[in-house]
Parts: structure tokens; C-alpha cells; sequence
């Protein structure tokens, strides 16, 4: 007689844990969960060191100066390079919660010149006595200037972090009915999209 008590009480314990389960799952009122577009949210989706968009290989040929004053040139290094044209501040935000809209304000593209070790340098004329250090010198300033120079090559790394940036913001912005846009500092000269 003992057994047949205890035996319908197992049954009776699950039932109520899976009725509480239930009410706990389907009936009960749920936190709601808030999501917030705040700009260091935005910052953090978008978080890099730095965000290099653009890498070009160049050739170039710089000119090795007699004087300070850069008026008398003794001579020419050819040399290799790669530059590098990203950002290295943090991308500004700001947010129009009202309208659900976004504006990404990139900051001025840095352009890092790195010479290719890989490739020797030759000096012009060959009697031409050029130390290591005023060699590598006189290569990055002139293919910083000439990269500086090729509308292409800013072009290119403009539109570069525009798809970075635009890449990065959609997954987080999309599907909180946000729209947004890339926008550029004044003397980046470029259009506002």
C-alpha cells in the first residue's frame, strides 16, 4: 500500500515543475531587453588601431639634396615602397535617435610610407656617397608626396573606408531600423553621401 502512495507522487512532482516551466516560459511577463545606439557602442563595433583601406606598391626616384635649402641636387635614389593610406583616430558619431539616423564622420586619411627591403635601392650617380638613414629619408618623403598627389590613389582609399565603415555599421544599425551615412572632414574635399 506504501508503494502505490509514493508511486503516483513522482508523477505529480514532474507535472507541476513542467506546469511552472511553462508558465515561466510562456505566461510570465519577460524583461524587455533595451538596445541603445550610443557612440561608444558605435565606436567599439568599429574598433581598430588603425584601419588601413588602401595599400599601393611604388617606384619612385627621390632626390638627394647638396644643401638644407634644397636648391642644388647631387644626385638620385631609386627605391621601392609601399604606402598605406587608413585612419588612426577613432571615427566620430554622431546619433538623431528621433529619426533613427546615423552620421559617420571619418577623420583625415593618414598615408604611412613603408620602404621595400625587399628591393635594393641604387643611388645615381654611383660615386655618389648617400648614408643609409638620409636614403631611406629622402624615399618616404617622396613617395608620401607623390601618393599625396595621385587623386587615384586617395580616391581609391576613400571609397576603401567608405565599404569598411559601411560593412562594419550595418550588422549593428540595420537591424535596429537605423540608417546612416559616411561623412568626410572639410578638407578631405570629398562628397557627402
Amino acid at each position: 500500500m506504501k508503494e502505490s502512495k509514493k508511486s503516483w507522487l513522482v508523477p505529480v512532482i514532474l507535472g507541476l515543475v513542467l506546469i511552472g516551466l511553462a508558465l515561466y516560459r510562456f505566461v510570465l511577463p519577460r524583461k524587455t531587453r533595451v538596445s541603445l545606439v550610443t557612440t561608444s557602442t558605435l565606436t567599439e563595433a568599429v574598433d581598430m588601431a588603425t584601419l588601413s583601406t588602401a595599400q599601393f606598391t611604388y617606384r619612385g626616384i627621390a632626390d638627394v639634396y647638396a644643401d638644407p635649402n634644397r636648391t642644388n641636387v647631387k644626385g638620385h635614389i631609386c627605391y621601392a615602397a609601399v604606402v598605406k593610406a587608413g585612419i588612426d583616430e577613432d571615427i566620430r558619431f554622431e546619433i538623431d535617435e528621433a529619426n533613427r539616423h546615423v552620421i559617420a564622420e571619418i577623420p583625415e586619411l593618414k598615408l604611412t610610407v613603408f620602404i621595400d627591403s625587399e628591393q635594393p635601392m641604387t643611388v645615381i650617380p654611383a660615386s655618389l656617397s648617400v648614408e643609409l638613414p638620409e636614403m631611406l629619408r629622402c624615399s618616404r618623403e617622396d613617395a608620401e608626396r607623390e601618393a599625396r598627389g595621385s587623386k587615384e590613389l586617395m580616391k581609391v582609399a576613400r571609397e576603401g573606408m567608405e565599404t569598411t565603415v559601411n560593412s562594419l555599421l550595418k550588422p549593428f544599425l540595420a537591424p535596429r531600423n537605423y540608417t546612416w551615412e559616411v561623412r568626410w572632414p572639410e578638407s578631405e574635399g570629398s562628397e557627402r553621401k
